[in-house]
């Protein structure tokens, strides 16, 4: 393990890769199987749910420690040295199988396709963490699925260290490659005990609850959390409260660099949470930071200055 001597504001754990990620493209690859394709060029970044988290965080100003596996290959050294040049203390629990790897196919539209392995994240578990390293003011807890070892009840042990140390929780759980069945669920139900805010798309509250979004957010409320940051695409962001609805709506930008725009908007939300900000303001903050990452695929991070200079140029 690395210790830089001081204490985070944030300890993100979770998934790390590398992605290798399109230029938005105007066609379905999906309709396109015997086709040849010319790209422009393909960005090769750092990736997962976690990593992308962490160095969002870091580039926000807040201290940012990432918890995940990675092992000794040129890829995971590669990964190493971008966290290090962003400002995040990385604390590897090392494994023997190289880096996760994922492809991401970008469209015009803003959507997206992922084909991943899961390298590394899939050894992942809670018996590799040092409770030790669980300190400061908030626990994320990212890329739920792409680590299966710390599913369900390792993730729940984590989030009840984390509170039994004064932090505040939150976990994204992104989309289930597996298909939403019953028992993958419930495991995300039994986390939500020890966690104040769960962040996750439409498509995923209805898929994660089964019903439409305002009864499946009530449930999932019931369940424990405290709050919901509702990634809504074009309509902005959605956040439950148990006592209110809060609509923030969008910004309009030139969509560049989809991928790791919800990871960008859940580090911007923390952070206004860490300020104890009001809801509205959060939410415009997060979506601002949000746009600012899917317009520019060169500083996908953007800092907190460059963010409110952004919504005072859009009038907030």
């Amino acid at each position: 393990m690395k210790y830089n001597g001081m204490v985070p504001d944030v300890v993100i754990v979770g998934d790390i890769n590398i992605d290798i990620i399109t230029e938005p493209l105007e066609i379905d690859l999906a309709t396109q199987k015997e086709a040849e394709i010319i790209s422009k060029g393909f960005l090769q970044a750092l990736g997962g749910n976690a990593g992308n988290s962490a160095m969002a965080l870091a580039g926000l100003g807040l201290q940012s420690r990432l918890i995940g596996a990675l092992s000794d290959d040129p890829i995971s050294n590669w990964l190493i040295d971008i966290l290090t040049k962003g400002g995040v203390e990385f604390c590897n629990c090392p494994k023997e199988k190289p880096s996760a790897i994922t492809f991401a196919l970008t469209y015009a539209d803003g959507t997206r396709t992922f084909i991943s392995d899961l390298g590394a994240n899939q050894l992942l578990a809670f018996e590799d963490i040092d409770p030790n390293l669980i300190e400061g003011k908030h626990l994320l807890r990212a890329g739920y699925w792409w680590a299966p070892k710390f599913m369900g009840l390792g993730t729940k042990a984590l989030f009840r260290i984390a509170k039994e140390k004064g932090l505040s929780t939150s976990i994204d759980i992104a989309w289930d490659p597996q298909g939403w069945t019953l028992e993958r669920r419930e495991g995300v139900y039994d986390c939500l005990e020890y966690c104040d805010i769960l962040f996750l798309n439409n498509k995923e509250l209805e898929a994660l609850t089964q019903m439409d979004l305002d009864e499946g957010a009530n449930f999932l409320l019931g369940k424990g959390v405290q709050l919901i940051g509702l990634h809504f695409g074009e309509q902005g962001c959605r956040i439950y409260t148990g006592q209110d609805i809060v609509q923030i709506p969008s910004f309009s930008v030139q969509l560049n660099n989809p991928t790791g725009t919800g990871d960008v908007f859940n580090a911007a939300f923390i952070y206004g949470y860490l300020q104890q900000w009001n809801y509205q303001k959060i939410g415009k903050f997060a979506n601002a930071g949000s746009a600012l990452h899917l317009s520019n695929r060169a500083k996908p991070y953007p800092s907190s200055n460059e963010i409110q200079n952004f919504l005072k140029s859009h009038g907030n």
